[in-house]
């Protein structure tokens, strides 16, 4: 015959500890850092176009996520950017994912 056993004294000295020390069962919220609040750019502009295009010969591999870090844009706007530069020439496909696509510059 079973039942509900009490829970053991050292669980309940813990639990007394943590209310008299005023801290709340749940982790506290830390406020966000500098890096974490910044705000990425939402609109491509043509200036924004022409400097990734000028500068795409220095990588050796193209992501979305390197865009999205390099030049401070949302990854979605990244994957646009990349769709762009491969319908112009600028850069092929080289490895495809349902998540991720891979570009190297075109010779």
């Amino acid at each position: 015959m079973g039942g509900v056993h009490k829970k053991p004294i050292s669980v309940i000295e813990k639990r007394t500890r943590r209310i008299m020390g005023g801290k709340t069962g749940r982790r506290e919220k830390r406020p966000l850092s500098e890096t974490e609040k910044r705000e990425r750019s939402v609109i491509v502009t043509t200036e924004l176009l022409k400097t990734i295009e000028s500068s795409i010969r220095e990588f050796k591999v193209i992501t979305p996520y390197l865009i999205m870090t390099k030049y401070d844009i949302t990854y979605g706007n990244a994957k646009r950017v990349l769709e762009i530069l491969h319908k112009k020439g600028l850069i092929r496909e080289v490895s495809r994912n349902r998540r991720v696509r891979v570009y190297v510059t075109a010779p």
